[in-house]
């Protein structure tokens, strides 16, 4: 059978994992490499000022290791997830959903509003719209100027998605409308409990309330 548009996003890329937890590996001495130059070589003036600083240094990198550990064990969880939706089609089924995808629009470049399934391939995220836990949105801004669009997701395993809207620009002139048919759809309807917050950042509104 072709491998079509579901199979590559959901097939876990193990590779790119790897590579991924080897950066990030090899990065850790690397700062405490320079972390160690940088207290050998210091001509001390201030010890206050010395220490506070060594001290900034460590939370600053302890957060930031722990932040990273974090988002490789989500995506680890995520590569499981996807390999169980994955496995849950036999070869027919699949097919269905491959030949489903193809007819489907395409929404913002981003989205597959299917008849069970919330689609993104980007995001590696297949997922029934009742299986959804929390659905936002994010503005991005820069200097108080949008700059774009990001979504979150959680899923009933409480695993994160979070990826960019493509054409984020039409995804928030159309955003009601495109909340009210994924709440059509069933998104959060029957064991959901999340809300969707406005792209203009007024707050969250209730699903299948817009």
């Amino acid at each position: 059978m072709k491998k079509g548009k579901v199979y590559k996003a959901l097939k876990p890329k193990w590779v790119l994992f790897g590579v991924k937890i080897f950066l990030s590996a090899a990065a850790v001495p690397a700062v405490v490499a320079a972390m160690i130059f940088y207290v050998a070589d210091a001509e001390i003036v201030d010890y206050f000022e010395f220490w506070f600083g060594v001290i900034i240094c460590v939370a600053l990198f302890a957060v930031i290791a722990v932040m990273t550990v974090k988002s490789l064990l989500n995506e680890k969880r995520a590569f499981g997830r996807r390999q169980r939706i994955l496995d849950s089609f036999d070869e027919y089924s699949l097919e269905r959903l491959e030949e489903e995808v193809r007819a489907a629009e395409l929404y913002f470049k981003c989205f597959y509003v299917l008849d069970e399934f919330l689609f993104v391939p980007k995001a590696g995220l297949l997922l029934r719209y009742d299986d959804i836990k929390k659905f936002k949105t994010i503005n991005h801004s820069t200097n108080g100027a949008s700059d774009g669009v990001f979504i979150e997701i959680y899923d009933s395993e409480n695993i994160k998605y979070y990826f960019s809207v493509n054409k984020w620009r039409d995804y928030k002139k159309s955003y009601n409308e495109f909340m009210a048919l994924l709440s059509r759809k069933g998104l959060c309807g029957s064991g959901g409990s999340g809300g969707q917050k406005n792209p203009d950042n007024s707050g969250y509104i209730p699903v299948g309330k817009v």
